[in-house]
């Protein structure tokens, strides 16, 4: 059975949460820009990612 949470902690999920969801909509913004492979490591580690998942299952036009 869930248990319930007091304000404070709450307040700090919503927080963290408003946190994630700013920063993934910041490298969405990157990623649509064509920015996402000039970060560092972690975040071209994720552009690639997001990259790949944004063309999976398109064909190449060379292949067309």
């Amino acid at each position: 059975m869930p248990q319930a949470i007091g304000q404070p902690e709450y307040d700090k999920k919503a927080r963290e949460l408003k946190e994630r969801q700013t920063e993934i909509a910041l490298r969405i913004e990157q990623h649509q820009k064509g920015e996402w492979a000039a970060a560092g490591s972690k975040d071209t580690e994720l552009g690639v990612k997001m990259h790949a998942r944004h063309h999976a299952g398109r064909v190449p036009i060379a292949c067309k």
